[in-house]
């Protein structure tokens, strides 16, 4: 909360989720230098996660966590149905790196971040992105399963963001799949 000494008004007032944190890749494996494909097993690539706190989350309901914030909210919007990820204090969304658990987190903090530097380089979101309806549903496991891509449909009206869908970054282990939204 951040009060005026002088007249004691309240200026800004937001929940404290501070301490919700996450297991992702800040940068690729190949970007990192590890020489690592999206073929490569949990084994080799869990040790390139990045710890990182995650920003403008809304607060727990229920004691739980969720994926959602001022800009983002994960959410199972297109096929394969894929569950979405909540937890409970200490609010960890740490994972293995190939699960859908793991590209949940990922496509949360990675979209959140999109928007947060797109509006920390003084671009207007509600006149930059005029049409989208924030948060944008993001779906970590979209786009009809089984594929290598990842898309961003426009919404209804044609004139905003409708959904960011991520599917597979590999199809070599679906039963342990790699989401391209830890790409």
């Amino acid at each position: 909360m951040y009060v005026d000494v002088v007249t004691q008004a309240i200026l800004q007032l937001k929940p404290l989720v501070d301490h919700a944190v996450a297991s992702v890749f800040l940068r690729d494996p190949i970007t990192k230098g590890s020489g690592l494909t999206p073929s490569a097993t949990t084994a080799q690539l869990n040790p390139l996660r990045d710890s990182v706190t995650l920003a403008g989350l809304v607060a727990p309901v229920g004691g739980n966590q969720a994926l959602s914030g001022e800009f983002v909210r994960v959410a199972d919007a297109v096929a394969p149905t894929v569950g979405v990820p909540t937890t409970a204090a200490p609010f960890s969304f740490s994972y293995n790196a190939r699960t859908d658990n793991f590209a949940a987190a990922n496509a949360y903090y990675q979209c959140d971040r999109f928007f947060r530097m797109v509006r920390d380089l003084g671009f207007p979101l509600a006149s930059y992105f005029d049409g989208t309806t924030f948060p944008v549903q993001v779906d970590h496991r979209g786009f009809g399963g089984n594929v290598v891509n990842a898309r961003c449909p426009g919404d209804a009206t044609g004139d905003g963001i409708g959904t960011l869908e991520f599917a597979l970054a590999d199809l070599s282990d679906t039963g342990n799949p790699l989401s391209i939204a830890a790409n």
